[in-house]
């Protein structure tokens, strides 16, 4: 979920609920794969991504150290509902096109101009050089 539907599900959940205490999701309306998101942050920023897939042992990487090297999230689908948020609070979360339309923008309007490489992405970016 974007930070603006987050306060706003706080604020009007907490607002709402005052002996029954519910567990609510803040998440985009849309489900989109990890490809399709790649490329439709390519589509937002104007480049079109290079996708490699790591076939377990490419590279050098395997699959048991991917998640802990190179991607933050576990190789599993995750799907929630925030139905509950949408129906029992009225709260409708932003598309999730849009959301990140406007944090590219936002980030180009405040960026300056300098690329910070952390030491772990420079290993994982020497180990992906030859590609």
């Amino acid at each position: 979920g974007f930070l603006d539907d987050t306060a706003q599900s706080f604020f009007t959940v907490a607002g709402v609920q005052n002996k029954k205490i519910e567990i609510v999701n803040v998440a985009v309306i849309d489900l989109i794969s990890l490809r399709n998101f790649i490329l439709l942050c390519g589509d937002i920023v104007g480049k079109k991504p290079k996708l490699i897939e790591l076939n377990d042992g490419k590279f050098g990487i395997f699959e048991d150290k991917f998640y802990d090297d190179l991607y933050p999230f576990p190789n599993v689908a995750f799907i929630i509902s925030n139905k509950r948020l949408v129906e029992d609070y009225g709260i409708k979360p932003t598309k999730l096109e849009n959301g990140l339309k406007n944090i590219y923008k936002f980030w180009r309007e405040n960026w300056d101009g300098k690329v910070k490489i952390y030491q772990r992405e420079k290993k994982i970016l020497k180990k992906l050089h030859s590609i």
